[in-house]
């Protein structure tokens, strides 16, 4: 058993020996690329007071006087001493996980508790957004310490509630474990991350310490009725009440999606009866996402007519399922951050659904990430894209050139273009009238990284560009 921590005796904590405090308490952690005890020194030179660390021998250079607290898992001791130093975070926590679905779930869940009476925050891919403010971040979930000191300013600001990305890094990291959640939900499951967890089944066990670490006990679990895994995440969430949504939700369940233009009229079974609203967007899998946030309004407290009726006022987050323009023949151009299979097969048969002409599609695939899905996601275009045009994402320190080609053996017939503006402004310059186009694998993203360094880049503002080329009359909404 691990020596108590009295954290309050500390000035602060890190675990970024550029970040150590005179006083503070430095935890140094064992990574993939890095071992925190190599930077010991450098936390010693700026007044570390204390080291939390792992289970393994001391070094003997470290000095004897020093206070050395070591515990088996120091990711999660981190965490919950994060979460006992800040001491405050918003009344509600919603943990979001799940392949894809998460950064739209945070913030239409931010937007309908907001509009029902409860201001929020959602934190997540696209930064830290509040009703007034939005600064944008790094990763889907920060590092524990900066959560918790992000999470006792909102509470400080005077938030309700706030609605958290749980990407399965910072589940199998602990990053989440301070946040002791009232709720969790879980999205959808399907491949993604193996460079990182090496096969499915670790991956599918990293989301689930949702319900097992980060969550507190009797909290409620709003899982998606359609989810790949769902007998398996379902059991993992035994310990507290659970909640379905979707086409066989229990909890809400939407009877029917009637397409309304470019959006869809739902009708929805919740627990206080039937409702009827529109939704702004044609992709189903986006009333999945809405409905989920509404779910989370309700068992968060909130009125269940509001909460659903809400769904009617929601703003699609930049970069899923974004329309950027219309070319002067009405052919529609989508941005989405989709960069694995499922969300790019979701993304194309959702336009396909609303599209009487040709489909293109623009992506590329990441260096440096899960070398597997390059071929299926070419399979994937090929299969449902009339044109496909294969570019660069971010290459990283891997061979562009070698990416591209991996996904060209999946998209027989594939087009390749290297560069992504020239990419992006051949697949606008070829739509025809009732045609659409989808950019897809970067979608928020504003840079674009070869080797260690990041480019300026944007797909939107790329794509609003290209066309206005066309004859200066095209819209870029």
């Amino acid at each position: 058993m691990s020596a108590e921590i009295n954290i309050h005796q500390f000035t602060g904590l890190t675990s970024d020996s550029r970040k150590v405090v005179n006083g503070g308490l430095f935890a140094a952690l064992k990574g993939q690329n890095a071992d925190g005890r190599d930077f010991t020194d450098q936390a010693l030179q700026r007044g570390a007071a204390a080291i939390l660390t792992d289970m393994r021998p001391c070094p003997p250079s470290w000095p004897q006087k020093l206070k050395i607290f070591q515990d088996p898992e120091p990711r999660a001791r981190l965490a919950r001493l994060a979460a006992e130093f800040y001491g405050a975070r918003p009344p509600i926590a919603a943990l979001v996980t799940g392949t894809s679905g998460k950064t739209s779930t945070v913030e239409f869940a931010r937007q309908i508790l907001t509009v029902t009476g409860r201001p929020a925050a959602s934190i997540g891919t696209l930064g830290i957004l509040t009703p007034n403010s939005s600064d944008p971040g790094g990763l889907t979930s920060p590092d524990s310490v900066d959560l918790m000191a992000t999470l006792a300013e909102l509470s400080r600001s005077g938030l309700s509630a706030v609605a958290i990305e749980a990407s399965s890094h910072g589940l199998d990291q602990s990053r989440l474990t301070g946040v002791q959640a009232e709720i969790g939900v879980f999205t959808s499951f399907s491949r993604d991350h193996l460079d990182y967890h090496k096969d499915e089944e670790r991956y599918l066990s990293a989301k689930l310490r949702i319900f097992s670490e980060a969550m507190a006990p009797g909290g409620f679990a709003i899982i998606a009725s359609s989810t790949s895994e769902f007998p398996k995440i379902s059991l993992s969430a035994n310990r507290h009440t659970i909640l379905t949504y979707g086409r066989d939700g229990r909890f809400l369940r939407i009877r029917n999606a009637i397409p309304d233009r470019l959006g869809l009229i739902l009708e929805i079974a919740g627990p206080d009866g039937d409702h009827r609203v529109k939704l702004d967007h044609f992709a189903f899998f986006q009333a999945e996402n809405a409905l989920a946030a509404a779910a989370i309004a309700i068992a968060s407290g909130g009125d269940p007519s509001d909460s659903i009726q809400a769904i009617e006022s929601l703003n699609q987050p930049r970069g899923r399922m974004q329309r950027a323009g219309t070319t002067p023949e009405g052919a529609q151009v989508y941005i989405d951050y989709a960069h694995k299979p499922g969300a790019l097969e979701a993304c194309l048969k959702a336009i396909k659904l609303v599209t009487a002409g040709r489909v293109t599609v623009v992506f590329g695939c990441g260096g440096d990430r899960d070398r597997g899905k390059r071929g299926q996601m070419g399979e994937i275009a090929a299969r449902l894209a009339d044109r496909v045009i294969i570019t660069d994402d971010n290459p990283r320190n891997e061979d562009p050139v070698a990416i591209r080609r991996a996904v060209l053996e999946g998209a027989r017939g594939g087009e390749e273009i290297g560069d992504r503006r020239a990419a992006i402004k051949a697949a606008i310059e070829g739509l025809r009238k009732n045609d659409a186009l989808l950019i897809a694998g970067k979608g928020h993203e504003q840079g674009q990284i070869f080797g260690t360094t990041s480019i300026p880049f944007d797909d939107l503002e790329e794509a609003k560009i290209a066309l206005s080329a066309i004859t200066g009359k095209g819209e870029a909404t």
